[in-house]
């Protein structure tokens, strides 16, 4: 959107960045799926039963392993 404050931009520019900081804070959380310490918050409460940060943490992990794999070709 023209004049917007960009921040889809610089999220998609430093994805990996914020998405290797968010790897401890679910890592270390102990909650079974997700809790307001590590993945919910009051904007996404009606999609509290989809979020597992375990699956976000493979998810991750699976990514880092074919971005390697494609740097290696």
């Amino acid at each position: 959107m023209p004049g917007g404050a960009g921040y889809l931009r610089q999220l998609a520019e430093r994805f990996g960045e914020v998405a290797a900081a968010l790897v401890p804070i679910l890592d270390d959380c102990t909650c079974e799926r997700s809790c307001y310490a590590c993945l919910r918050s009051y904007g996404n409460q009606q999609e509290a039963e989809l979020l597992n940060r375990h699956l976000a943490v493979e998810r991750k992990h699976r990514s880092e392993e074919h971005t390697s794999e494609l740097q290696s070709l």
